[in-house]
């Protein structure tokens, strides 16, 4: 889904080792918190590829376990993961369960990251957390459409509608950002 040369095969290869280097970084205090956010990412990645890559078995298993980081993560009461790969990691998760046709499950996940996504705008005035949020409102959107519930769609649609006029206003926002705002415009009209 991103710009690549066509060898997923020497990808996978290369996450991979990237995970190996992680896992034995991530018990070195020094190390602990990039190795972790790391190793969720990069598990991310490899559960991408394999899906991809037609093994969706594969791609469940590394999402699950980059669920699993972030989660042990959290229990230990640590706050060094960032937003964006919180929200990376629940956007993920809320596609694994469109992918299974969940539509309830997917809702679940888009609002875990819209939760994350408002939490961070509130804090961060920056473009990064406003994309987020647009992003967000517009995943929530997108289910609530599918379940048929087209009123809640559109308010978060509006909403996600909101957030990306200030996005557009911002002066680092990146011209992709202000053109994604088309796609959201599409949604609100449908």
């Amino acid at each position: 889904y991103r710009a690549n040369v066509g060898r997923g095969e020497e990808g996978l290869s290369q996450y991979r080792k990237a995970l190996r280097i992680y896992e034995r970084l991530v018990d070195d205090p020094k190390h602990a918190s990039r190795a972790t956010r790391g190793m969720i990412e990069t598990h991310l990645n490899v559960g991408q590829m394999e899906a991809v890559l037609g093994n969706p078995k594969a791609a469940a298993t590394h999402l699950q376990q980059a669920s699993e980081i972030a989660g042990k993560a959290s229990a230990l009461g640590r706050s060094d993961i960032p937003p964006s790969t919180q929200v990376n990691l629940y956007f993920r998760l809320g596609d694994a369960e469109y992918q299974q046709g969940n539509a309830d499950g997917e809702l679940a996940y888009y609002r875990k990251a819209l939760e994350v996504s408002e939490k961070w705008a509130s804090v961060d005035r920056g473009s990064e957390a406003l994309k987020n949020l647009r992003d967000c409102y517009q995943e929530v959107g997108a289910a609530q459409a599918r379940t048929g519930d087209l009123h809640s769609a559109r308010d978060s649609y509006q909403k996600a509608e909101e957030a990306a006029t200030k996005l557009s206003k911002k002066a680092d926002a990146a011209l992709g950002q202000r053109y994604d705002t088309i796609s959201l415009h599409n949604a609100l009209g449908d």
